[in-house]
């Protein structure tokens, strides 16, 4: 081989190995299957603690259920009623990708009361929250932390009942998209996506909005994933991997391993 091929395919090897180092960089932050207890099923260790949510000095209101219907996949789910489960505490700064998905049986749907899925207690900021109060007939409100309400407020409309839904909350730059059942409710656009999440099963400063049902199945990831891992999720619970290398790359890649076979 001569050394201008040499130096070629050198090149093209550590191009390669820069994509697939940009690659590897997302992934997942934290995964809860809830099937025997709160444990993350990451290698992040942000293992959910059960917290007395409403100064009873007993965390019953938080439990694993095995019950049929109760659960999605995998045999178990989380049960919430009173009581929440604390996290690391965890920012996604504003700009930077996200993907907050789970499935959800909330069963108190109507009115201003429950159904807070994930955020930051003791604040009215940071919430992802199914709410049949919103306007325009109810759905999901996702809040972050603005001097402005209109870019830390984004309303997403469908009608709340009680039955198990897949949620995925997506940032990508200044857009915030929610998909329900792996079809695209919305996206909201100009947005300060910034989030910072604490618990599962309570947010904002008022215990009334404590998560009322089951959550099931929560993946936190730091990429904006496709609507087709959207998709993989609701129907089978696997983030698959990011779409195939660009062409070059992966031409690249195969002149690689063919010279290194020695072909």
């Amino acid at each position: 081989m001569t050394t201008f091929t040499q130096r070629i395919m050198t090149v093209l090897a550590i191009a390669l190995t820069l994509a697939l180092a940009g690659r590897a960089s997302a992934g997942v932050y934290a995964y809860y299957s809830f099937d025997n207890d709160y444990t993350d099923g990451s290698t992040n260790h942000h293992t959910g603690v059960p917290t007395d949510g409403n100064a009873n000095s007993n965390t019953t209101g938080v439990n694993i259920t095995h019950t049929a219907g109760e659960f999605m996949f995998g045999g178990g789910a989380a049960n919430f009623s009173t009581d929440y489960l604390s996290i690391t505490s965890h920012t996604f700064n504003s700009g930077s990708p996200y993907t907050i998905a789970f499935w959800a049986r909330d069963l108190a749907p109507a009115g201003n009361s429950g159904g807070m899925v994930i955020g930051q207690p003791g604040n009215s900021t940071f919430f992802i929250w199914l709410d049949s109060s919103i306007a325009g007939g109810g759905g999901l409100r996702w809040r972050s932390n603005s001097t402005s309400a209109t870019d830390r407020n984004a309303d997403f409309n469908f009608t709340n009942d009680t039955n198990w839904h897949h949620y995925a909350v997506i940032a990508s730059g200044t857009n915030l998209s929610v998909y329900r059942d792996a079809g695209l409710v919305a996206t909201a656009t100009g947005k300060s996506t910034g989030f910072i999440m604490a618990a599962i099963g309570q947010a904002y400063n008022n215990n009334a909005l404590n998560f009322n049902g089951q959550i099931d199945e929560m993946w936190i990831l730091d990429e904006a994933i496709a609507p087709s891992q959207v998709n993989s999720l609701f129907l089978t619970n696997v983030v698959p991997a990011p779409a195939a290398l660009p062409a070059g790359l992966a031409l690249m890649g195969l002149l690689i391993s063919r010279r290194r076979a020695g072909m």
